[in-house]
């Protein structure tokens, strides 16, 4: 499928995608999974050779560490043969974690950029997926149990790290958007952690954008006598319907800034409580 990657690259004009297969390969963080498992047996060697008694935070501690570490390591040893990180095609995406998912079933397509000091460190591909639980039964054991302990908000999207992989993570995003978009006619905006309503409005502006057409004095002139008059209402309608979405993502915008500050200031009284708490015990508990 080199030719269909040239044409999203823009090296190539055209192309017929109807069998369009393509694997995506990359760092899978096997190597990380093996290390995590190595290094939570080693600590558990260690543990055990520590003089009693120890105190029960350390059993507990123990635990989380281990289970850490099998659960590391069985989500990555399907990769260890070698199979792809994501495999995109006419009819849908696939991946070793969730299986086989329709493009049907796909209803929107978004790369996130993790970035810190200024620079990109990681790319998340992130694809949303409202009916993902009748997929459930196909996921790999390990990404069924995590899968159960996701919060309910985020159990309808799919996030695979593109790290390391044979195409840049943009070429990437666009080839799965162009094969959705060939195969259903989708092409909206959503993003990942915005809420349902928010999403919906986005996607309403979009097809606004796509549909909406202002037409020439020429084709104007062409028209019927009462055509000016339909056509200021239809503006006019097409106007409120855009500024209503616009009106829903900024009080959903404004909903999560209050959130965030909510959440800073609890933080913050947290640690002050703690400080204090921490100051008494030593004053008056000597």
């Amino acid at each position: 499928m080199e030719e269909l990657i040239k044409i999203i690259k823009g090296e190539i004009a055209s192309h017929n995608s109807q069998n369009a297969n393509v694997k995506i390969s990359g760092a899978t963080g096997k190597i990380l999974g093996l290390a995590s498992f190595l290094s939570a047996l080693g600590l558990g060697y260690l543990f055990f050779t520590l003089p009693r008694p120890l105190p029960l935070s350390a059993y507990w501690l123990l635990i989380l560490m281990i289970l850490s570490g099998v659960i590391t390591l069985f989500s990555t040893i399907p990769y260890f043969w070698r199979n792809p990180l994501l495999q995109v095609s006419s009819l849908g995406l696939s991946s070793i974690a969730y299986g086989f998912i329709p493009w049907e079933d796909v209803k929107g397509i978004h790369i996130q950029k993790v970035t810190a000091r200024g620079m990109v460190r990681a790319h998340h591909l992130f694809f949303f997926v409202p009916n993902l639980s009748k997929y459930v039964g196909q996921f790999n054991a390990v990404y069924k149990f995590l899968h159960s302990l996701r919060p309910s908000s985020t159990k309808d999207t799919i996030m695979l790290p593109l790290k390391r992989t044979n195409e840049t993570p943009d070429i990437v995003c666009q080839l799965a958007r162009r094969l959705w978009n060939e195969r259903t006619g989708r092409d909206n905006t959503w993003f990942p952690g915005m809420s349902a309503k928010e999403n919906a409005a986005w996607e309403r502006l979009d097809e606004h954008g796509r549909n909406y057409h202002i037409p020439s004095v020429e084709e104007i002139r062409k028209k019927h006598r009462g055509y000016s008059a339909q056509l200021a209402r239809s503006i006019e309608k097409e106007s409120k319907e855009t500024m209503n979405a616009i009106a829903i993502i900024k009080s959903e915008l404004n909903k999560r800034d209050r959130k965030t500050t909510i959440a800073i200031i609890i933080v913050i009284l947290i640690g002050v409580i703690i400080s204090f708490g921490s100051a008494y015990i030593k004053v008056f508990w000597k």
